[in-house]
Parts: C-alpha cells; sequence; structure tokens
C-alpha cells in the first residue's frame, strides 16, 4: 500500500520531470510532483486525439503504452474525440504510464446553462440518496480524504437545493437522469457510480441530456461502492491538481470521464484564487465609493495565493473559502441602490416620456437612478442573485412588454444585469394606434421563468407615461441559485379599462389572451366545484354513478381552460401570480385530455393505484383520468397581489416567509384549532387527533391570540364559518372580521412562519373578492395558507383537515409542501372527497417540511 505522506521523500532530490515518471511508475497516474516540500505546481498539458471510424477495433485491442506511444514522451491529458466510441478509448489509454488522465471530449452545446465557477468550500450534491446515507457519505469523504477544514460543503439536494460543484447519484444511470430533469440542479461535473459498461450510445445520450438540464462541464462514471473515494479527489484539487486527474488518481484509472477540455483547468485552486481576486478589481472600477478596509485586504490575500506555490499543508483552498466570504461580504455592503427604469421615446422633441401616436420606442434598464427617466418607488434589489454560483459577470434576465390598452404582441427582450452598475438599454416597441386617448403595458422582469418585479407603463397620449404598480415577488432575490426552476410563470390581471389579461410566459414564448372567455370557463368549473361539495364519500368511491358524472363534467370544463393556457401545456413547473381584479385562477382545474364522452368510466389504473397513471393509461374518450387535471400532477406556486392591501410597503408587495439558504424546512411542533360551530364535535374529533401533540383548541378569537402569544406555534388548523356580505371568520359563533386579522392573529408576535390550514367555504377564490381571507393571512406572516376556492360542507372540511394533517404530520425527507398538495389532492380524489379537487394553497413551492 503506498503512503501518500511519503511521496516527498521518495521523491527527493529529482527535478519535477523525473519525479512525475518515478511517481507514474509506482502507479500514481498524474499525481502532482509538488507536495509539503513546497515545490511549484505541474500540471500536466492536455493533449487532443481526434479518432476516425478506420481501424477503432485495432485500437482497442492494442495495449495501451502503445496506444499513448507518440502522444507525449511526458505525462499529459488526453482528450479523446471524433467517436461515440471515444470513451471506450479514452479508458484504456488510462493504463498508459505517460497518460495522467484521459476523457471523451465534449463540446458545450448551444444554449446549455452558464457554468457555475469553481469554489471553496467545494460544494457536493447528494441526489437520490436517504438522509442516513447522505451522513455516511459525507463523514467518509472527509475520513479517506484526510481534508482539513472548510474543504466541502455537503448537502443532500432533496433537503437543500443547491448549484454545486460535483453532483453525485447513486442511482442507475437511467433513473438518475428521471431525478436530474426534475430538479434541474446547476453543477460542474455529475458524478454516477455502478452504471454497467455497456450501449454506450445510450449512456452518452443519458449524460448529454443531464450535461443540458445542469450545465456540467463533464460527467464520471466510477466503480459502484466507491464513492467515498471522492474524498481523495477533493485532497488532490486542493492542493492544485486538475480534477480530470484527481479522478483519475482517486480510482485507480477505473473511472470514465466525458468533459470538456478547455474548462477543467477552471477547477485549478489559483484559477479560483485569480477569478475571486479579479471581481473585485472588476467592482472597484464600477463603484463610485471606496471600499471597506477589508476588501482589498482579502482581495490582496487571494492575489497572494494564486500566485504561491500550494505546499499542500498550508490548507490554501481553506484559506480562499474564508477570504472570499469576507470579499463577498464587503461587495454586498458597497452595492449601489439600482432601479427598474424606463425612458419613452428619449430622442423625441416635446415633453419628456411624451406618449404618441403611432411608433413609441421604449428603453427599459437596470441601474442607479438616473434623472429623466421613469422609476419605481422600490429598488430592484439583485444583491442575492447567484453571483458566486455561475461563471457569470452578469445575469440574464428576461424582460417581457405587453401592451395592454391598447392590446397588443407582447414582446421579449434578453437583458445582461452586470453585478455593479448599470445594465444596458432593452429596446421594445410600443404601437399606438390613431384615437387612442389612454395607454396601459406592463413589463414583466423574469429570471428562469420566475417572475422577479413587474411594473405598467401607463398615460395618456400627449401626455408623460408613470412607471407604476411595482410588484416585487422576493424582499430580496436571495439564493435564486438554490430555488428549483420554474417551467412557466402566468400573470393574471386587468388592463386600466377593467378587461382581464393573461400573460402567460414559458421561455422562449409569451402570449397575451383575453380572459373574459376564460372567467366564464371557471364561472362554470366553480358551478360544479358546488355540487362536490354535496357529494358523500360512497363506500364504492368513485365507482359511484353520481362521483363519475361531477368528474366528466369537470374534466369538460376543465378541458376548455387547458386549451386556453396552451402557452404552459407542457410546463410542469409554474408560477402563478394574479395582480389585482376580481378573479381567481383556478388552473388546477385544468384537464390536459381530450374531454371525456358522458357515461365515461374513471381510469381503472387510477382506481387501482392514483401513483399509476402516465402514459400507459388508456386514452379513450370514454375513460376519464383524474391524473390528468393539473392540480393532481403539476407542481403550482400561487401569489396574489392585491394594490389596495398595500400596508407600509409602499407600491411593492413583500411576500415574508421566503425560503432561504439553510432555512426552508417548516418544522411543524405544535398546532392550534379553532373551528365554526356548525362543524360537529364528532367530524372535528379524528382531524385533532390526526394533528398529533402538542395540540391546543380555542374557544374564541380572544383564546386564539392568547394561545398564538403564549408559545410557538406552527400549525395552524382553522375550519371557519366565512360571511363575504360583511366579510369576517367565525369560529364557536364569534366573529372577526377580515379587516381585523392582524400578525397577531398569525404569528402571536413570535418569530414563526406558520402553516396556516383555512378550510371553509370559498376562504379564497370567489367571484369579485378573489383573494378573500387566504391572502390576508400570507400578508401577514404565514409561510403558507392552504384554503378552498369552492364551498366546503362541515362535515368535508373536517376530513379533508384529517386527511392533511395526517399527510403534514408524517412527512418524511423534508417533502416539498407543493409536492404534499398534489399527493393530498390525489390520494383524497382516489378516496371519492372529490371537494379536494377545490384544494389550493399560496406561498412559495420550494418550503419543505
Amino acid at each position: 500500500m503506498i503512503q501518500l505522506s511519503r511521496l516527498d521523500e521518495w521523491t527527493s532530490g529529482l527535478d519535477d520531470a523525473t519525479a512525475a515518471t518515478a511517481l507514474l511508475a509506482l502507479g500514481l497516474r498524474g499525481r502532482r510532483v509538488a507536495g509539503a516540500s513546497g515545490r511549484a505546481v505541474h500540471v500536466p498539458p492536455i493533449r487532443t486525439w481526434t479518432l476516425g471510424a478506420r481501424g477503432l477495433t485495432d485500437r482497442l485491442a492494442t495495449p495501451a503504452v502503445e496506444l499513448a506511444a507518440g502522444l507525449s514522451e511526458r505525462p499529459c491529458r488526453v482528450a479523446v474525440g471524433g467517436d461515440v466510441m471515444a470513451i471506450e478509448v479514452a479508458r484504456r489509454l488510462q493504463a498508459a504510464p505517460t497518460v495522467a488522465a484521459a476523457f471523451a471530449a465534449l463540446q458545450r452545446e448551444p444554449g446549455s446553462l452558464r457554468h457555475r465557477p469553481w469554489g471553496w468550500p467545494l460544494r457536493i450534491g447528494l441526489l437520490g440518496f436517504t438522509a442516513p446515507e447522505a451522513n455516511a457519505l459525507a463523514a467518509e469523504l472527509k475520513t479517506v480524504g484526510r481534508l482539513p477544514p472548510l474543504l466541502v460543503d455537503v448537502r443532500r439536494l432533496e433537503e437543500e437545493p443547491a448549484a454545486v460543484d460535483v453532483l453525485v447519484s447513486n442511482q442507475p444511470l437511467a433513473e438518475a437522469a428521471v431525478a436530474i430533469l426534475t430538479a434541474k440542479p446547476v453543477a460542474n461535473l455529475v458524478l454516477f457510480a455502478g452504471e454497467p459498461l455497456q450501449r454506450w450510445p445510450v449512456v452518452e445520450g443519458l449524460v448529454t441530456t443531464i450535461r443540458a438540464a445542469t450545465g456540467a462541464m463533464g460527467a464520471a462514471i466510477v466503480p459502484a461502492g466507491s464513492l467515498a473515494m471522492l474524498g481523495i479527489v477533493v485532497r488532490e484539487m486542493s492542493h492544485a491538481l486538475p480534477i480530470d486527474v484527481a479522478i483519475t488518481m482517486a480510482w485507480g484509472g477505473e473511472a470514465l470521464l466525458w468533459a470538456e477540455a478547455d474548462r477543467l483547468d477552471r477547477s485549478l485552486v489559483p484559477e479560483v484564487a485569480v477569478r475571486r481576486a479579479r471581481e473585485f478589481r472588476a467592482a472597484t472600477r464600477v463603484l463610485a465609493h471606496a471600499m471597506p478596509p477589508e476588501a482589498p485586504a482579502a482581495a490582496m490575500a487571494l492575489d497572494g495565493m494564486a500566485a504561491g506555490a500550494f505546499a499542500g499543508e498550508t490548507h490554501e483552498a481553506s484559506s480562499i473559502a474564508v477570504e472570499s466570504d469576507s470579499l463577498d461580504a464587503a461587495l454586498d455592503a458597497t452595492g449601489d441602490a439600482r432601479w427598474l427604469q424606463a425612458r419613452v421615446n428619449p430622442e423625441a422633441d416635446g415633453e419628456l416620456n411624451e406618449l404618441a401616436i403611432g411608433a413609441n420606442e421604449l428603453l427599459v434598464f437596470v441601474g442607479p437612478a438616473e434623472e429623466g427617466a421613469l422609476q419605481t418607488e422600490s429598488a430592484f434589489d439583485d444583491s442575492k442573485l447567484p453571483w458566486r454560483e455561475e461563471d457569470a459577470d452578469a445575469f440574464r434576465l428576461t424582460v417581457v412588454l405587453a401592451p395592454l390598452v391598447p392590446r397588443g404582441e407582447p414582446q421579449a427582450r434578453e437583458l445582461e444585469l452586470p453585478r455593479f452598475g448599470r445594465s444596458q438599454d432593452v429596446r421594445f416597441d410600443l404601437e399606438v394606434p390613431v384615437g387612442t386617448t389612454e395607454v396601459s403595458a406592463r413589463i414583466l422582469v423574469l429570471f428562469r421563468n420566475r417572475i422577479l418585479q413587474t411594473a405598467v407603463v401607463t398615460g395618456r397620449v400627449g401626455e408623460s407615461a408613470a412607471l407604476t404598480e411595482l410588484l416585487a415577488l422576493l424582499p430580496t432575490l436571495t439564493g435564486l441559485d438554490e430555488r428549483r426552476v420554474f417551467d412557466a410563470a402566468l400573470l393574471a390581471n386587468h388592463d386600466t379599462k377593467g378587461l382581464r389579461a393573461l400573460i402567460a410566459h414559458a421561455s422562449p414564448r409569451t402570449t397575451v389572451s383575453e380572459g373574459g372567455a376564460v372567467q366564464a370557463t371557471i364561472d362554470h368549473l366553480a358551478a360544479v366545484l358546488l355540487r362536490a361539495a354535496d357529494l358523500k364519500p360512497a363506500p364504492n368511491g368513485l365507482a359511484s354513478k353520481r362521483a363519475r358524472e361531477i368528474l366528466v363534467e369537470l374534466a369538460v370544463h376543465g378541458r376548455e381552460l387547458n386549451d386556453g393556457l396552451e402557452t404552459l401545456a407542457t410546463a410542469k413547473r409554474i408560477q402563478v401570480v394574479t395582480a389585482g381584479g376580481d378573479w381567481f385562477l383556478p388552473i388546477e382545474l385544468a384537464y390536459e385530455r381530450e374531454a371525456p364522452n358522458e357515461g365515461a368510466m374513471v381510469c381503472e389504473n387510477f382506481r387501482r393505484d392514483p401513483t399509476a397513471c402516465g402514459p400507459a393509461c388508456p386514452q379513450s374518450l370514454d375513460v376519464v383520468c383524474p391524473s390528468a387535471f393539473w392540480g393532481l400532477s403539476r407542481t403550482i406556486e400561487r401569489h396574489r397581489f392585491d394594490p389596495g392591501l398595500r400596508e407600509n410597503i409602499g407600491t411593492q408587495i413583500v411576500l415574508v416567509g421566503q425560503p432561504r439558504a439553510k432555512r426552508r424546512t417548516l418544522v411543524l411542533e405544535r398546532a392550534l384549532v379553532g373551528a365554526s360551530a356548525r362543524v360537529k364535535p364528532p367530524d372535528l374529533a379524528p382531524a385533532i387527533a390526526a394533528l398529533g401533540a402538542p395540540v391546543s383548541s380555542a374557544s374564541d378569537w380572544t383564546a386564539w391570540e392568547t394561545a398564538l402569544a403564549a408559545a410557538d406555534t406552527q400549525l395552524l388548523v382553522l375550519l371557519p364559518h366565512t360571511n363575504y356580505a360583511d366579510p369576517s371568520l367565525e369560529i364557536s359563533n364569534n366573529k372577526l372580521k377580515r379587516g381585523r386579522i392582524e400578525r397577531r392573529h398569525v404569528t402571536g408576535g413570535r418569530n414563526v412562519e406558520p402553516v396556516v390550514v383555512l378550510f371553509g367555504c370559498r376562504t379564497a377564490g370567489t367571484r369579485g373578492d378573489p383573494g378573500g381571507f387566504a391572502s390576508r393571512f400570507m400578508m401577514k406572516d404565514a409561510a403558507i395558507v392552504f384554503h378552498s376556492i369552492a364551498d366546503l360542507k362541515a362535515g368535508h372540511a373536517a376530513q379533508l383537515t384529517e386527511r392533511l394533517a395526517t399527510l403534514l404530520r408524517s412527512a418524511r425527507e423534508r417533502s416539498a409542501v407543493s409536492e404534499l398538495l398534489t399527493q393530498f389532492r390525489r390520494d383524497a380524489v382516489h378516496a371519492g372527497l372529490l371537494a379536494a379537487l377545490a384544494i389550493s394553497a399560496y406561498g412559495d413551492a420550494d418550503w419543505r417540511l
């Protein structure tokens, strides 16, 4: 067994080349020459070998030493390209003593995600591991690698989503691909264990798909049961070894690696130090005021590390982690405030920002306040965009202009937002026809299909425009690299004439449609849901005639709703934002299949197992499948903005209870229950039992306040009677008017972000009052509010509460709240409780339990 700590002793007195040859003869391919002695780092060069189809069979039979002959007399790394069997040739080359590493060469696909820059501590994300498995591997990595402090940040991605340096999966490649395509974490390298070495075209096709989803510069397959050797990779990388050489060394040439050759050396520790120091110098050129004294010191330290010898045991990589944190804190503290701004017809004569008949030029940008520009009242807080997480001097945001009055085709532009200073202008054409007197157009700013902010350009022809109604969905853009990407965003609002408009964006397509027809469909759905509220679960569940009839009618109207949302047809994760107005958009009831025939039977697959439905389900029009409703198959994050309900926030709505790094899990330790006098004790008792202990009940609203003030309470369960004529909630014959709901009714004045279960008659979603009571609880610091968008009978409310409480309390592996809601609807409908189709939620989809 070779002792790594004695390498310097064995190579004492040898020059670099001789020492390298000696180490290679010992079987340590690619081991860097410098060790504790502090000699200069030796990075083997990359040689490119492009294969052709001719002679490939002969090459695969050629001994490795002969195969490598002529590539280089000194240790080198070989990028093999040109043929689908390149990985097989690369695998054989690793046995040659002069090959430090060999890999199948890849090119960056057009439109791929940006690279995440390497950093320290090295962030390792585990996907597909149980919590005990993840903890065990994290401990093994540190033991096997004998890692000094601050070298690794190991996290289980189901629990803590994040952009990572190395994404590790212990699943077979095909299963891992499905999990990665669902989670879409940004990564530099993806590592798999134990994939059978066969059918290379299939393997390489999956690798290509995974790289496109993660933005990874490479992927590796290592022997099963050997993931702990990743600890050695981390240690050698911290000693300035390139990652491909570190992988070859750790697995003794048994690893298979696909990689972009021109990106591999960006993992080198000196490169990381240089990049961080360069960021500081770029910032000082842009920022108008002086840096704090700790910032230049941190940059000088990073420069010094980049020029140093990397003696190994002085923990340079750990020092980079410390200095980088110091530098980031200084940069964040000195960033100038920036606003979303616009200019209308900047070159025209006349009044500043004047709207005119004909073609109007609209320039939109983000930057420090500029004289003469229209700007929102609240700053565009971009300080927490993931500048550290991706290799970008600027982030690409999508800006959409949707003309509302007069109605026009939406336009989308890409805006490059630098970390500091002003963005460039993005230009839109706003056409105003003859006869128009009033103009209104909405601006949306999106990051990866997530709406960040919106504003409205509005004004009268011949007068100066204004930029109003800013809606900021996040108080800061904290940790957006750690947020799962949405497939689409949907904004429902009204224009200045009171007409409903739907703005749907699924990159790169944006559509604007009239909301009137959709509202008629919603009204029909509401009427059917009202009948579902009267339906008692029958012994034969969904087989009952009435249940089947209701499902069929919901599917028919749901199909119309689906057709009105064509832009979202393939989206599985959707963000829905309603901005003012009198409607609620229940896209959960959209039905993605063709409308079934009258008398259609409920899908037998769903009746046997509600999780088993999929492409194999019968497509017959004589079958209605509940899984085809969006609410049973998609993640839907819902937010509502009511301009008339702003409180101490100017024109900006701030969604409290936003998940943050290291704080995205809601722990439900204590519950409080309040119920209407209409809810019978025999119905309520099972729901209270399902909540577990400790749980208390409130006899009236005064008792409710007292209980919340006395102890941190994370789960609030209300089964009230609602009155919309005089908006109020009743529990125990005691009313609380909606305008009197304050934070003391939600948090008790304590530092908690509670989950609220608000099950009663249309606690949100009524026509004319779509925000209902649920949005009021969100405004007062709730993290999530589960609510009903249709009438619920008291007995149904209690049964649904029991089911939801059981699911929330029994959540394992820190499940996403959005996924639990989908599971709740699916299981309840399977049991014949069709009223579950009327359950929705406000709040961030990334909260976990």
